[in-house]
């Protein structure tokens, strides 16, 4: 008696090659998006590096790792914003430029539509304070400049010090 049926051993192979193949797939998957990620990474990074050549200076190796740095923290259009400031103050140098995006970063503004909102946001409040301002300077205006005093009676003053031995 031959036993014509598959064996369980084959089947469990079959298996296990299908998910394998499933596995390979989404290996395949997820290494073609790590990839474009960096491509898209370098290409960014290469963006800085060209701005920051062209308008601040040389890259050594501390300024490429900073360079690196802000690509993954920060997009371009906020860095390019920083070498026009540098740029517009005549202060083109890496010590200013990381200030300027040390104090955006401390308000946690990392693209340039966060930036262009806190320079609104800023801008009403100043307006606001203005208004207030304009108030408290006309409430000033009301107030007499000069301060008028009450006549004063000096002779009990003088009594007691003419008691103390004390003339004036």
């Amino acid at each position: 008696n031959t036993d014509v049926t598959p064996s369980n051993k084959n089947v469990t192979t079959e298996i296990e090659i299908e998910k394998e193949k499933e596995k390979e797939k989404e290996l395949d998957i997820e290494l073609d998006i790590e990839q474009k990620q960096t491509n898209i990474q370098a290409k960014e990074l290469s963006e800085f590096s060209k701005l920051y050549e062209q308008n601040i200076g040389t890259i050594n190796q501390l300024t490429g790792a900073w360079l690196i740095e802000m690509s993954e923290t920060i997009d371009f259009d906020l860095f390019k914003r920083g070498i026009e400031i540098c740029t517009e103050r005549g202060k083109l140098n890496l010590g200013y430029l990381k200030g300027i995006i040390k104090r955006w970063l401390d308000s946690n503004i990392t693209t340039y539509e966060q930036l262009k909102a806190y320079e609104l946001q800023m801008k009403a409040n100043k307006n606001s304070d203005n208004k207030n301002y304009d108030i408290s300077k006309e409430k000033e205006k009301e107030k007499p400049s000069v301060v008028q005093l009450q006549p004063f009676d000096f002779s009990e003053v003088r009594k007691e010090l003419e008691e103390m031995g004390i003339e004036l």
